[in-house]
Order: C-alpha cells, then sequence, then structure tokens
C-alpha cells in the first residue's frame, strides 16, 4: 500500500527534479556571480598571473582589454545556459503545448526579468556596479537560444503524448507476437511437409514405373 500511494509522488516529483531543479540551481550560481566573490578585483587575482605566465612581456592596458572582455563572455555564458535549461524544462518538463516563437519570448522575457534584478542586486554590492549595457549583454546571451541546436522546432510535444506512442508501439509489438509466432510454425509445417510430399511424389513414381514394367511385359 504504501509503495502504492507513493508511485503518484515519484511522478511528479522525477520531471521536477529532472528537468525543473536545474533552472533555480543555476540562478543561485548566477546571484553567486554577481556578488563581491566574482568582483573585479577578485577575478583579477587569478587572472592577471595567468596571462603573464602564458605572455610575460604582456601590457597592462592588454591585461585590462582582456580581462574585460572575459567578464562580459561570462555574463552572455551564463545567461545562455539559464535560457537553455528554461527551454528544457519547458519542452520536457511540462505537458504545454504552443508555437516555438512564444516559448522563446517566454523565455527571453524571464531571462530579462532576472538580468535586471541580478544587476539591481549588484547596486547593492559595495565591489560591484549596476549597468545597463550589461543587462543587453545578458539579453543577448538569452537570444542566443534561438539560434541554438534543436531552437526550431515546429511544435511541442508534451511528455505525456510521447509516453503513449511509445505503449502503443510496445503493445502493437506485443499484438505482433502471436502473428509472428503462427507464420513461424506455418513455415516450420510447410518445412515438415516438404519430406513426406516427396517421399509420396518417390511413391507414386515407383507404382507408375512398375505399372509400366508390367504392362511392357503383358505384351511382350
Amino acid at each position: 500500500m504504501w509503495r502504492l500511494a507513493q508511485t503518484p509522488f515519484k511522478r511528479t516529483m522525477r520531471p521536477f527534479l529532472k528537468y525543473w531543479l536545474p533552472v533555480p540551481l543555476w540562478i543561485v550560481v548566477i546571484f553567486i556571480g554577481s556578488s563581491d566573490l566574482m568582483s573585479a578585483e577578485h577575478t583579477s587575482r587569478l587572472l592577471v598571473p595567468l596571462l603573464l605566465w602564458l605572455k610575460p612581456d604582456i601590457t597592462g592596458e592588454a591585461i585590462v582589454q582582456v580581462h574585460f572582455l572575459l567578464r562580459k563572455c561570462a555574463h552572455l555564458t551564463e545567461y545562455a545556459i539559464l535560457a537553455i535549461l528554461l527551454r528544457r524544462a519547458l519542452y520536457r518538463g511540462t505537458n504545454l503545448r504552443a508555437k516555438p516563437w512564444v516559448f522563446f519570448m517566454a523565455i527571453w522575457f524571464v531571462c530579462g526579468i532576472f538580468a535586471a534584478s541580478d544587476e539591481f542586486h549588484q547596486s547593492f554590492v559595495p565591489s560591484r556596479t549596476a549597468s545597463l549595457n550589461d543587462v543587453l549583454i545578458d539579453i543577448s546571451g538569452a537570444f542566443g537560444l534561438k539560434f541554438s541546436p534543436g531552437a526550431a522546432v515546429a511544435a511541442t510535444v508534451p511528455q505525456s503524448k510521447i509516453r503513449n506512442r511509445k505503449s502503443k508501439i510496445k503493445m502493437g509489438l506485443t499484438g505482433l507476437e502471436p502473428v509472428t509466432l503462427r507464420l513461424s510454425s506455418a513455415c516450420s509445417n510447410q518445412l515438415s511437409y516438404r519430406p513426406a510430399s516427396n517421399y509420396l511424389r518417390l511413391q507414386i513414381a515407383n507404382r507408375k514405373s512398375d505399372v509400366n514394367n508390367v504392362s511392357a511385359n503383358s505384351t511382350r
């Protein structure tokens, strides 16, 4: 009884844990990235020694430019991943059906709202600064979802329909088993009949030859 009562709960929790849980976890990662821990001062302590090790004669201006570009690329990447996780959750973790551009606009809107709230959060961190340009970069990273593989799906197929199709295919395969058994038995019967039919043909041929021999002897 406990297993039967626990089954619906497992069915509802499994899609959540598989498709929706990564979304808030990644949001936590983004918020950690907007804290003092990932400020320019802290990231430069890791990046500057690495650049000097790779190229000892690098200039200070080049280090500043590389540091700036890497931080902006991080903005693009983290919101592109967020958009991919949201699309995965909507497509796989729900039974919603809509045109692809509706899902894309909904995901883009959510990413834009979160990017604005993230920059608003940075305005309260002394070592960070809020910037409208960073919001636009974040939205651009989410916009890259439109050009990612699998984004141009004609329509969203609910998971329940996929499961129904799989069950129908399994039922069709199980329904074909008696047919295949009948065909195999019929083929085996035909194969078993062939020696008997050949034996009868030989007997008939022998009988005819005997009759011909008898008639030939009688005519003599």
